[in-house]
């Protein structure tokens, strides 16, 4: 076999796979580009919803649900005319896998005074956890 075909070939196959590369160079540039403008776009919207948020909004909202919260179970603290009723479920008493019961399934506690119940934690645990959760998500500047 003569060396220029040996050399033809060889710089055929390297030419192929330069223009491969550079191919695959002009992709990822073209996607590094898009991506790019997609996050200039999305950067762009977040500081727009930055502009239209003010922080005292979320900061009156935290405090005028933890005063009615509290408020309204102190305020009914204060009047003992007011009763407040508790409905407790109660599991039930059952035979041959639950075809038989028997007991109530719910009792009512009613009390006065200040009562926090059961709800009242987890109520308040998750409202604080998302205002704080929205606090925690702005854009950076």
């Amino acid at each position: 076999m003569p060396w220029e075909l040996i050399a033809g070939v060889g710089s055929g196959i390297i030419g192929f796979l330069m223009k491969g590369q550079a191919n695959q160079q002009a992709n990822t540039f073209k996607l590094a580009e898009q991506a790019m403008k997609a996050n200039s776009h999305a950067s762009g919207l977040a500081d727009a919803a930055a502009k239209r948020s003010s922080p005292w909004i979320r900061k009156f909202a935290a405090v005028m649900i933890l005063t009615i919260g509290f408020g309204g179970l102190l305020l009914v603290a204060f009047f003992s005319e007011i009763p407040v009723s508790i409905v407790e479920h109660v599991p039930q008493k059952s035979l041959l896998w639950g075809l038989i019961k028997w007991g109530k399934e719910s009792e009512v506690i009613t009390a006065e005074g200040f009562v926090l119940p059961q709800w009242f934690g987890y109520t308040i645990n998750v409202v604080v956890g998302f205002l704080f959760g929205t606090g925690a998500a702005k854009p950076a500047r």
